[in-house]
């Protein structure tokens, strides 16, 4: 972040210290027991009495370390239980998909009281979560040998979407609204993204988020914890399901090219996770056989801190999209570099806080893939990267920056060669939409450069890097169609075999374009450097001209990839 970044968030969070010595009012306790949130203006809250006074700061402190000393205890016992229980197939199989895949990143659902929950019915379980998980998870193991042949008993799948949608909808007619409806509907936003469904991924998610603000989610839960009766682990599931949503916001945002609608503020819960059991766990790819003799080798999981250094990367590219992609709000030229300037900055000092357990070098790869959320983070870092730079591509001018240029292809390079690792070591049945999404870049230079040169050749190198399943995820096979200039042949996409992980993790990154070390510092591509040869920076005219010819890609997913589950 930017001194002058820094300097604001600080002040914010001394100045919610000092808020937090007073109560806040508007969150008002329902007949029912749902917490809500009113402000001043609203028919719903009545005129209140003077605010009574709260703990101190040196007492909150104390508090704070009880609090995740209370809650690591319980996520060990709630583990231990669940690990004693039994759960038949293909219920099993696909909820442990979902807690190696999506939940490291995403965090959609505390999995210790949600497991709790499910055996006894308590508020943080709903039958239309459960089916939105298991839906959800269907996509990846559908195709898997130990698990396919079960679900042709639930239409392959399919009845357990039904079951979400249709739970939703009688939530939301009787008004019986909690946190696993958000919770379903962020599944069921994610599911629909990866079908391709545009609209119905915009409104689930605006969905949620809506809800987040009605039952006060949005609102640090330590300042009414005592009005509202809040225990320890309600308020770290608040904490936690705003973050998930507000990082989600800016990826579907992303996505689709539209603005994010959550926004931080000083009254928001803080960027804190008190629970970090999952951070020492071990990750293994579940659903992924190996050859025979090869197996995947114990990982720590690290899936704490890669939360929240995600959302400190979501809150960088929440700056991006509003400053410099908002498709209505109309900048200065000098505003827009500016921008670029201060948001490339601050990916770099992102990028130097982050642990050397979450750094992940393209010019010096591990044999093997670090576990999937991790790569997705530094995916995501250097896609954020590119964005930043990529709009200055059009401008041609002579007194130009060409080291945005470099940046961009840095980083698009970069993405091919983690793209291999992954597809390598996990196979193509688990590459999610973020990673698809990632490709365009790289894509992205091959359109340019056949727009310039008019050759398929360009698109050659794809066949070999860029391969789907035998059922295409729609991701890479869309970007793909959609990057495509008319006339270029791209029907080795569906023909693609299944890639299987390799038997060999020593295998060399040979046939993978490798990065350029002259342009990284530390992994991380910076434009702000100097180099001692300055004829590194050099591009030939050739390939400079050729991006005059960028424009911008579509995400758009086909949504006929697959038959329809909802």
């Amino acid at each position: 972040m930017s001194p002058s970044l820094r300097t604001r968030i600080k002040e914010e969070d001394e100045s919610s210290s000092a808020d937090l010595a007073r109560e806040f009012e508007g969150l008002k306790v329902e007949h029912d027991g749902r917490i809500s949130f009113h402000g001043p203006t609203s028919l719903f809250q009545l005129p209140s009495g003077a605010l009574n006074e709260a703990a101190s700061t040196s007492r909150l402190a104390v508090q704070h370390e009880a609090r995740k000393e209370r809650l690591i205890n319980n996520a060990w016992r709630e583990r231990a239980f669940e690990q004693m229980a039994t759960m038949p197939e293909p219920f099993q199989y696909l909820l442990d998909s979902h807690w190696c895949w999506i939940q490291p990143l995403f965090n959609f659902v505390y999995r210790p009281a949600f497991t709790r929950d499910m055996k006894i019915n308590g508020p943080y379980y709903s039958d239309a979560l459960l089916n939105a998980i298991l839906s959800h998870s269907v996509r990846w193991c559908k195709s898997e040998p130990r698990i396919g042949h079960i679900l042709d008993s639930f239409d392959g799948g399919a009845q357990f979407s039904h079951r979400a949608v249709s739970g939703l909808y009688d939530s939301l007619k009787v008004g019986h609204l909690g946190i696993p409806t958000i919770q379903t509907l962020l599944l069921l936003s994610a599911q629909e993204c990866g079908r391709g469904n545009r609209s119905q991924a915009w409104l689930y998610s605006g969905m949620a988020f809506r809800m987040l603000e009605d039952l006060g989610i949005s609102i640090d839960s330590r300042k009414y914890s005592d009005s509202a009766h809040l225990s320890d682990e309600d308020i770290e599931i608040r904490n936690r399901l705003f973050w998930s949503c507000y990082f989600w916001d800016k990826m579907v945002s992303l996505y689709f090219g539209r603005s994010p609608t959550m926004q931080h503020s000083r009254v928001s819960p803080p960027r804190t996770v008190l629970d970090d059991t999952s951070e020492i766990e071990i990750w293994t790819p579940h659903g992924v056989v190996f050859p025979d003799g090869a197996h995947y080798p114990p990982t720590q999981a690290h899936s704490t801190s890669c939360f929240m250094k995600m959302c400190g990367l979501a809150e960088v590219l929440n700056q991006i999209l509003i400053h410099i992609y908002d498709p209505i709000r109309q900048v200065s030229e000098a505003e827009f570099y500016n921008c670029v300037i201060e948001q490339a900055r601050n990916l770099a000092e992102w990028w130097d806080e982050l642990p050397d357990y979450l750094k992940l070098v393209p010019t010096s790869l591990p044999p093997y893939s670090p576990p999937s959320h991790i790569v997705i983070l530094k995916y995501a870092t250097l896609t954020f990267y590119y964005i930043v730079h990529a709009l200055t591509m059009p401008s041609l001018q002579e007194s130009y920056d060409k080291s945005h240029l470099v940046q961009c292809m840095t980083s698009a390079t970069a993405i091919l060669s983690l793209f291999d690792l992954y597809r390598r070591t996990f196979g193509d049945a688990h590459v999610v939409l973020s990673l698809s999404y990632s490709l365009e870049p790289w894509l992205q230079q091959q359109q340019q450069q056949h727009q310039q040169f008019h050759t398929p050749s360009t698109f050659s190198d794809t066949s070999r890097h860029v391969s789907p399943s035998h059922q295409p995820s729609p991701d890479a096979s869309s970007i793909a169609a959609s990057v495509a200039p008319s006339g270029v042949n791209t029907s080795f996409l569906p023909g693609y075999s299944f890639q299987q992980p390799v038997a060999d993790f020593e295998l060399s990154q040979t046939g993978v374009p490798q990065m350029a070390g002259a342009h990284l510092l530390d992994g991380m591509p910076n434009a702000l450097m100097t180099l001692d040869n300055p004829g590194s920076y050099e591009i030939t005219p050739e390939v400079f001209e050729a991006f005059s010819y960028a424009e911008p890609i579509t995400t758009n997913m086909t949504p006929a990839f697959e038959p329809r589950l909802g």
